[in-house]
């Protein structure tokens, strides 16, 4: 259905009475957040949006957040990772928190959210909702947690040790303190244990470090997708080992990688290797709600951003092969843009 000379109205009937795709044409710029708003507060359901590029994001989530006015709809940003497929380089921190915190909240949320992302974000596997939540960890004050445990668990979760914290996905120990920068929080967070009894939970200042206010609860997730389980390390080394056969990858560079998963060292490059660390990787399609309205801006260029990712993930795996390097192969990490369209068609979509 083509939408030409119509009111809003008329295209909220049809989304309702679609069982397909929904065409909407005519709209540019900050039309499109006005009309994502609208559709919002008409629908009353969750939004997933699929822009062609991170830019388009930022701009149409801060049209939304303008219209949106006095309602403050739920925006959640879901962002790709800003390194290429199969490089040894490590990624931001930073992409990595938000990228859990969205996850999350597409879990929790009591609210309808609306999620925007990119097609480059949505074809790459994402860490397994049933790992996502065994992790997240409620901690109260005044009551007790082991303390030693905690810290082998936000190593576990990706967190990196630093003697200040200043950035999402650091921590540090000093004494009774544990100061980390978890997803979800705006600011770091300083926990403080009387043997092991969490004695006070505040927020503090990336900038001077300094105290800001006291919180009853802190909500621990990962900092990383690829979290390093002690308990299931064999397994992952199992299936290092038998890449490594597979691809005739010298032993020592294959031992080199167990070591460094086995000491839970987020080393560059460590999310080519989450399809070994989690061999059931999950997509983002797969966290969103049932009844979420899937939504693509510009298809064409959409898509077109999606075919160019897989060229690049295939040109750098195989260069990754040819320089006798180990990794897995691109369609256990990468959707392709034909499984996205499929999903898409099997209800109605914008």
């Amino acid at each position: 259905m083509k939408l030409l000379g119509h009111s809003i109205a008329d295209l909220v009937n049809m989304i309702r009475q679609a069982e397909g795709r929904v065409n909407c044409a005519g709209l540019s710029g900050a039309e499109q957040g006005y009309l994502l708003c609208r559709l919002y507060g008409a629908l009353n359901r969750p939004l997933f949006v699929v822009c062609a590029k991170a830019k388009e994001v930022e701009l149409l989530a801060a049209d939304i957040r303008f219209f949106s006015g006095k309602r403050d709809v739920p925006v959640i940003i879901f962002p790709s990772y800003d390194i290429l497929p199969f490089q040894p380089v490590a990624s931001r921190p930073q992409t990595a928190c938000q990228r859990i915190e969205t996850l999350y909240r597409m879990l929790t949320d009591a609210e309808p959210p609306m999620i925007i992302t990119t097609a480059t974000a949505l074809l790459q596997r994402v860490i397994p909702r049933e790992v996502l939540s065994q992790y997240a960890e409620y901690i109260v004050a005044g009551e007790e947690v082991d303390r030693e445990a905690l810290i082998l668990k936000v190593i576990q979760g990706g967190y990196q040790e630093t003697v200040l914290v200043e950035d999402p996905g650091d921590f540090a120990v000093r004494g009774s303190l544990i100061d980390l920068f978890p997803p979800l929080y705006a600011d770091p967070i300083r926990i403080e244990f009387f043997g092991d009894t969490v004695e006070s939970i505040r927020a503090f200042s990336a900038a001077d470090q300094r105290s800001l206010k006291p919180i009853s609860e802190v909500t621990l997730l990962p900092a990383a997708e690829t979290v390093l389980d002690p308990s299931g390390m064999d397994q992952v080394a199992e299936r290092v080992r038998e890449l490594g056969d597979a691809l005739v990858i010298p032993g020592l560079r294959v031992e080199e990688i167990v070591e460094r998963l086995e000491n839970m060292d987020q080393f560059p490059g460590i999310q080519g290797f989450m399809s070994l660390i989690q061999p059931e990787l999950d997509t983002l399609l797969d966290y969103l709600p049932k009844e979420a309205l899937p939504i693509v801006i510009d298809p064409g260029a959409t898509e077109d951003s999606a075919r160019d990712l897989e060229e690049t993930v295939t040109k750098n795996f195989l260069a990754a092969r040819n320089d006798n390097r180990l990794c897995a192969e691109p369609d256990a990490l990468y959707l392709a843009w034909s499984d996205v369209d499929a999903r898409f068609s099997q209800g109605a979509h914008l």
